[in-house]
């Protein structure tokens, strides 16, 4: 299926009218949003089981997740004694040293300010260890718990941070779902549960051998210890290691901001468990959407012509010349969408300005329509229309946040306020797992 959208200027000649496709997907976009208002229930899964099978593991395990690859400039600050052991001598570092530098210097990574000085050189890991648990690393202005990790390497330096389980948890749980509301806490368990599931998936399938888990939303967001959240301590603590898991095996699972009531299937999840592999399924309960509640639920952005040429410059690697020769001398951009899910997500979109073509898909998509200050796009559920008062400007119309596979954190917090138990949160999303006692 396609359907195309045509921007730009001419010099000294009218603006380009829209192509016939555009009244089309106008008609498809009400019809999407008549499927969206209409009545159909999924019906709420059954709550896991009550009783905890036993996996039997011998205890919590350690975590290393990637704070930065290919590092080219950082601050380095301490609260609390961290050792470093190198060959020359044992160092103890405290608030005393002040803030460290760190930057590159060919293939030796310097760490300095005016009363410390270490260089080191590759191939090594340095690793900073903290003299007691409570001990924190401030990285770039953000503490975190644990062991630091400089693994300097001829193509680069990679840092680390490696630290139990459970204190990774403190870290990921206030960042990827709200916890400032008692009404969200059955929500905020459900949360803690999935992402401790992720946790160990990477730990048994890591991203590479220099680390297990990045903290960004390629894995899951971690951010240390930079917010106190009391809700997701509680959380975490009460569900102490508690996985998601099917017959003792730990798949990927998938969860994501906002479906926009729609979600995805994916093995395990909500829609292939309903309507079958490939397919998608209405996140409904009590005949409402469940992630109404959240800011993203619906959208409008907006996009202007200069924008999108300059996020197609970075993509691309285009010389900047050329867009500003296109941006002076005027362009026509023409967009297609080549294929759609099921759902109504875009998968693949192709980008023509003047002759040349720009082939987009997946996660690229949102960065390619970004807006001016570098923010990607909520979603790839949305549909396109030129702005009526310029001509120069496109109109966004979406609906969620993020790739709709797997739990809907909104959604979960939609459930929750509805008086479900995360228990039954996590049952409606993952309707073909068991939780289990990891450790």
């Amino acid at each position: 299926m396609m359907n195309d959208l045509c921007i730009g200027r001419a010099m000294n000649r009218p603006p380009k009218s829209f192509r016939n496709g555009v009244r089309n997907w106008a008609v498809l976009l009400r019809g999407i949003l008549l499927l969206l208002a209409g009545k159909m229930l999924l019906g709420c899964a059954s709550s896991v089981p009550s009783a905890m099978e036993t996996a039997g593991k011998e205890g919590e395990p350690n975590i290393r997740a990637c704070l930065a690859e290919n590092l080219a400039a950082a601050t380095l600050g301490f609260e609390g004694v961290y050792i470093l052991e190198l060959e020359e001598a044992r160092y103890q570092l405290d608030q005393s040293i002040g803030t460290l530098n760190a930057s590159l210097r060919g293939k030796e990574l310097i760490l300095k300010n005016d009363r410390r000085y270490f260089e080191l050189s590759a191939p090594q890991t340095v690793v900073f260890k903290p003299s007691a648990s409570g001990n924190r690393f401030i990285f770039n202005d953000i503490p975190y718990a644990g062991e630091l990790w400089f693994q300097v390497e001829e193509q680069g330096v990679t840092v680390v941070n490696k630290l139990p389980v459970e204190t990774y948890l403190l870290g990921v749980v206030p960042f990827e779902i709200p916890t400032n509301q008692h009404e969200y806490q059955e929500a905020i368990y459900a949360q803690a549960i999935a992402a401790r599931t992720y946790a160990i998936y990477r730990l048994q399938n890591p991203v590479n051998s220099r680390y297990d888990i990045r903290s960004d939303v390629q894995d899951q967001v971690y951010q240390g210890m930079l917010k106190k959240a009391p809700l997701a301590e509680d959380a975490i603590t009460a569900t102490r290691g508690i996985i998601l898991a099917n017959s003792s095996r730990v798949d990927k699972i998938f969860f994501h901001s906002t479906c926009g009531g729609v979600v995805e299937a994916t093995p395990d999840t909500l829609a292939a468990a309903s309507a079958g592999s490939g397919a998608f399924a209405y996140d409904l309960s009590d005949n409402d959407y469940n992630c109404k509640v959240s800011p993203y639920y619906r959208w409008v952005e907006v996009r202007t012509l200069e924008t999108i040429l300059w996020n197609l410059q970075k993509e691309f690697r285009l010389d900047s010349l050329l867009v500003r020769d296109w941006l002076e001398t005027g362009c026509k951009l023409d967009i297609q969408i080549a294929k759609r899910r099921q759902s109504g997500r875009i998968e693949e979109m192709i980008m023509r300005v003047e002759d040349q073509l720009f082939p987009v898909s997946g996660f690229r998509i949102r960065r390619i329509l970004a807006d001016q200050t570098g923010k990607v796009l909520p979603s790839n559920f949305f549909f396109f229309t030129e702005s009526p008062g310029s001509w120069e400007k496109l109109y966004l119309i979406g609906a969620g946040a993020g790739h709709g596979e797997g739990m809907c954190q909104w959604g979960a917090i939609g459930l929750a306020l509805k008086g479900n138990s995360y228990k039954s949160i996590l049952g409606f999303y993952y309707p073909n797992l068991s939780m289990v006692k990891f450790y």
